[in-house]
């Protein structure tokens, strides 16, 4: 397995290499810091965590939210509907309360997503 070395004094010269460059990777183990180096990843992983489930939560609040929209447009076609074959005083009113759902809902997606996009 190992081939010794029969040359007069190469046996020392290759033991020296060897010890040489056995202090060479402690010397570099030891300014590697492994303790800091943990410290700071487990720093990172807890941020990018906490940045996941942060962006997680955005993307259902605006999912959420989007449903309020569409929602809102569906009542406004339905009512549309209504006051186009009957234009009676309830029909009216329930057409005026469902633009002005849809207008205030649509202001509210826009920021939403507004705030999602232009994250400072």
């Amino acid at each position: 397995m190992f081939k010794k070395i029969s040359s007069g004094g190469s046996n020392a010269a290759v033991g020296q290499d060897a010890l040489v460059s056995l202090q060479k990777a402690s010397k570099t183990w030891k300014s590697f810091d492994w303790a800091v180096r943990q410290t700071q990843w487990d720093s990172t992983l807890s941020e990018n965590k906490e940045s996941r489930e942060s962006s997680q939560a955005a993307r259902k609040q605006l999912a959420e939210t989007t449903k309020l929209l569409k929602r809102a447009v569906k009542t406004i076609e339905s009512s549309g509907k209504a006051l186009g074959s009957n234009q009676s005083e309830d029909n009216v009113t329930a057409t005026i309360k469902a633009i002005e759902t849809l207008s205030k809902q649509a202001r509210v997606t826009v920021k939403s997503y507004q705030g999602e996009l232009f994250v400072d």
